[in-house]
């Protein structure tokens, strides 16, 4: 939720509230993400669609619209600890992209982090890493800082 709301909305709904408004998103028929499984079991998420349902994108200077391009934007990941550095996150991802291709969306757009090649902590990783979306060839659309690229990839 807390690419989908303001940051005052976010605090004070806090995760119970939270919860239940991704449980509302869900029940109204909205896909806000994709899991992926391992035998049956959940090891990762990730959260995609229209850039219009992440307000915070919008009201962001890193991560405001480049261009009049209709985007679908890929903004979280999360990785389940036992299964990370394993390709959960590379697999989402390809899912990700025929996922959204099937919904019509022609471009998506994400905002990973640049590490430099260097180790960061996971917890600074939700977005995914420039590298990841590199392989999965993604291309860099924009720079606004140094550590934090837009990457877009052309899905038509």
């Amino acid at each position: 939720m807390w690419w989908r709301v303001k940051s005052s909305e976010f605090d004070r709904n806090g995760n119970k509230g939270n919860k239940a408004a991704m449980q509302g998103i869900v029940s109204q028929g909205e896909v806000p993400g994709l899991l992926g499984y391992l035998d049956g079991k959940p090891v990762g998420w990730l959260s995609l669609g229209p850039r219009e349902v992440f307000g915070r994108l919008s009201r962001s200077p890193l991560f405001k619209p480049i261009d009049g391009e209709a985007v679908w934007s890929l903004v979280c990941f999360f990785i389940h600890r036992e299964y990370r550095n394993a390709g959960v996150a590379t697999q989402l991802l390809a899912g990700a992209c025929d996922y959204a291709k099937t919904q019509g969306a022609r471009i998506l757009e994400a905002y990973p982090v640049d590490t430099g090649g260097l180790t960061k902590a996971q917890a600074s990783l939700f977005t995914g890493t420039a590298a990841l979306f590199k392989k999965a060839g993604f291309k860099k659309a924009a720079r606004r800082k140094a550590t934090r690229p837009i990457f877009r990839k052309r899905l038509v």
